[in-house]
């Protein structure tokens, strides 16, 4: 697997998550079959993991929300993740979450 050192260009797939119903299970299965291992965040961030490989973080895992079905999301890089959101609306889209800083 590659390390990326250098900013997404916008529009690219940077980064993905696995809403789980049993994110023990998940962890460890994914541990089995491609090596990953997880930072410590589960407890601050809700119960979501980061795996990591060779010590850079690589996806997600949370617990699936309630009503929703276990599902994996693919994120796009933005350059500036406010303007997107505004041009998503302007051309008719719906943002669901709007734009956020995390940990």
């Amino acid at each position: 697997m590659s390390t990326r050192t250098a900013p997404w260009p916008a529009g690219v797939p940077c980064w993905a998550d696995q809403s789980a119903p049993d994110v023990a299970a998940a962890k460890d299965f994914y541990a089995a079959v491609v090596g990953w291992d997880y930072q410590d965040t589960e407890a601050d961030y809700g119960g979501y993991a980061v795996a990591e490989v060779g010590g850079h973080p690589t996806v997600g895992i949370g617990p699936q929300q309630p009503g929703a079905p276990a599902a994996w999301t693919v994120y796009l890089a933005s350059d500036d993740a406010d303007a997107t959101a505004a041009d998503v609306t302007a051309n008719g889209g719906t943002v669901l979450l709007a734009p956020g800083d995390i940990g």
